[in-house]
């Protein structure tokens, strides 16, 4: 990857087929910022094969503060091609899961809170 002296667009996708743990993303980040950029304005997609590798990358990507733009995806690049689009599709599919089940636990929750209201009622003293 070569970025010079002029700003890449907002938006633009960084993509690094075999990136290991992320390190020529840490040197992107780090010259973005040296222009006064903010790394999470951009796209950032990385496959690896090695699944602690990948692991590795998606701490990086955080401690690097890189933002919600960046994907790191565990797979053969050479035997799948670019795994970007399946692992946004997993994470989305992952986000509305969690969702569901937020939204279960606040069913309960207040149903729980319902059923302290009543007790509470059915154990108050007579007027």
């Amino acid at each position: 990857m070569i970025i010079g002296t002029e700003p890449p667009p907002k938006g633009q996708r960084f993509h690094e087929p075999a990136g290991g743990t992320g390190g020529m993303f840490r040197a992107v980040a780090q010259h973005l910022r040296h222009l006064h950029l903010d790394p999470a304005d951009y796209v950032w997609a990385l496959n690896e094969l090695e699944p602690i590798a990948a692991a590795g990358a998606a701490v990086n990507a955080v401690v690097w503060g890189l933002g919600p733009n960046a994907v790191i995806a565990c797979g053969d690049t050479l035997a799948q091609g670019d795994l970007h689009e399946q692992a946004v599709r997993e994470r989305r599919a992952l986000y509305e899961e969690r969702d569901q089940l937020l939204g279960y636990l606040s069913v309960v929750e207040a149903t729980r809170e319902a059923m302290v209201l009543n007790d509470r009622l059915a154990n108050a003293p007579a007027a």
